[in-house]
């Protein structure tokens, strides 16, 4: 009981914070106009099927990049963007087990699904946010291949 409890309280204390991060900025010209303001940087969601490389590719056209998600507070608005499974901007695929941004930071926080990583196929090198439930909290990193999934989120600084 103790830890569900400490679990609403994380949660909650997660949303206030997000919500506080969050204005209601005017979307930069040449952004998408639904795109959304969080922490100094803009997220759009593209329900696209490709293959991480094109979505990585597709956000660079754009002149932005696939999210990042370097901490507890991101990840809290991040998940709210989309039920859908959609690509995240890390990797593995320079080498098995060393996560690392498409910036080529080392990736520090990790929300990984139960079981994962696993690379169960050998080649599983591509970061993508799920959801195992109808719950919001059970949203979770996986990693799979470079097959399509549905789609993607790319990410801009601040274009003051």
């Amino acid at each position: 009981m103790k830890t569900l409890n400490l679990i609403i309280l994380i949660t909650a204390l997660c949303t206030v914070s997000v919500f506080a991060q969050t204005t209601q900025k005017k979307v930069p010209f040449g952004l998408p106009p639904e795109a959304k303001f969080f922490n100094g940087k803009w997220y759009h969601v593209y329900p696209a099927k490709m293959d991480w490389k094109a979505a990585k590719q597709k956000c660079e056209t754009l002149g932005g990049r696939l999210a990042i998600v370097p901490d507890e507070i991101t990840w809290a608005f991040v998940k709210t963007l989309t039920n859908s499974a959609v690509w995240l901007g890390a990797t593995d695929e320079q080498m098995e087990g060393d996560w690392v941004w498409i910036t080529g930071t080392k990736v520090s926080f990790f929300k990984w699904a139960v079981g994962q990583p696993n690379n169960k196929s050998g080649e599983d090198n591509y970061l993508t946010m799920i959801q195992r439930e109808m719950h919001d909290y059970h949203k979770k990193w996986d990693y799979i291949k470079s097959s399509p999934v549905v789609g993607f989120i790319c990410e801009w600084d601040d274009r003051k």
